[in-house]
């Protein structure tokens, strides 16, 4: 995991994470978060290209 921040609006955490695969990322869903209590929902975003300033 790289980063958990706590954010204001309909979405009340955002965690940046790495996986090596995309059944990583399904089981960390899956069977990791959709576990913890008081999480309702998980939204997820793949990052496609990471753009950074020089």
């Amino acid at each position: 995991m790289e980063s958990v921040s706590i954010v204001t609006g309909e979405i009340d955490l955002i965690i940046k994470a790495r996986f090596k695969s995309v059944k990583d990322l399904n089981t960390f869903i899956t069977k990791g978060l959709r576990n913890i209590a008081g999480i309702d929902k998980t939204i997820t975003s793949i990052e496609l290209e990471e753009i950074s300033e020089p």
